[in-house]
């Protein structure tokens, strides 16, 4: 089993024209602790401005609960949603509900520009994964980390920090 380090530099960038030497410069090892979310979710990508807005409201409405940046947006098999962590004791509504994201080893690179480009970038990462001798963890949600807004910046000044879970390849199949 191939030991899993946490790289302390800095993120490689996840870009097309870029050029890597080997599949561990474009990403880092590391791990993320259990972390306590709100989420909306989301049917369409389409639906992801409208699902950030209920959470932004719901944490200014609800008494003793603030939203801590930046905003996520998880996908599993199925699934995506809007997702924030928090500070205070929300309660659950129709629609925004609390999910506990397991501790997990991530693979994560940064993301400079549009988030159309987002699954071309993604899909990269999960090839240098592969190629590096992990697999994607199938049980955890890829996490998207939202660095910056679309409503103060520009689409080429974008920055997502994506976090893809891994597992060694030899225990992808267990």
């Amino acid at each position: 089993m191939r030991p899993q380090a946490l790289v302390a530099a800095a993120f490689a960038v996840c870009a097309a024209a870029a050029v890597f030497a080997s599949p561990e410069d474009r990403f880092a090892l590391k791990p993320v602790p259990a972390q306590r979310v709100l989420i909306v979710k989301v049917d369409s990508v389409f639906g992801f401005g409208a699902a950030f807005e209920r959470l932004a409201q719901y944490c200014s409405r609800e008494a003793g609960v603030r939203a801590v940046l930046p905003q996520m947006t998880l996908s599993g098999a199925r699934d995506f949603f809007a997702a924030v962590a928090f500070e205070g004791s929300p309660r659950e509504t129709e629609d925004v509900r609390i999910l506990e994201l397991p501790p997990a080893t991530v693979a994560t690179a940064i993301h400079q520009g549009p988030y159309r480009l987002l699954p071309q970038a993604v899909r990269e990462l999960t090839d240098a994964v592969r190629d590096a001798g992990y697999a994607p963890n199938e049980r955890a949600m890829l996490r998207l980390l939202h660095k910056n807004s679309p409503e103060n910046h520009p689409p080429e000044e974008l920055v997502t920090e994506i976090q893809l879970p891994v597992v060694p390849r030899d225990s992808a199949s267990r």
